[in-house]
């Protein structure tokens, strides 16, 4: 699942947006992590949710109208029924933002691949079809 949180909806690319497999999510805080769990809600609860129920899965445009009510974030499933994949790199953003020599490679090694900064701000997405 690709997450995104509110003010990054925008860069939601629009060849994902027609596909209905979005889904809720909310940070998780567990004693003596550094950093919040991104775990799914159901959109008819609230409450935690599966991200692997289709059943949870909403379009584009109800995901960011039920999160925006919620304050939540918004997440794209992959599966193997849609085009898509994502190559997720983490830690390859330093400081002053300078990309890493290898993620650079990979970024620009797929020709009309779509790239954004992961959640963290450390890290990348790939997308390409596949």
């Amino acid at each position: 699942m690709q997450t995104y949180h509110q003010e990054h909806w925008q860069n939601v690319h629009s060849e994902i947006q027609p596909w209905p497999q979005f889904v809720l999510w909310a940070e998780d805080w567990k004693p003596g992590k550094p950093k919040a769990d991104k775990v799914p809600r159901d959109p008819r609860t609230g409450l935690f949710g599966s991200a692997h129920d289709p059943a949870n899965w909403l379009t584009f445009d109800q995901a960011c109208a039920l999160a925006r009510q919620q304050g939540v974030g918004i997440g794209f499933v992959l599966t193997p029924h849609d085009p898509f994949a994502c190559i997720d790199l983490d830690g390859c953003i330093g400081p002053g933002d300078v990309l890493s020599p290898l993620a650079r490679e990979i970024a620009l090694g797929f020709p009309g691949a779509w790239v954004e900064r992961s959640h963290s701000g450390h890290g990348l997405h790939v997308w390409v079809r596949g």
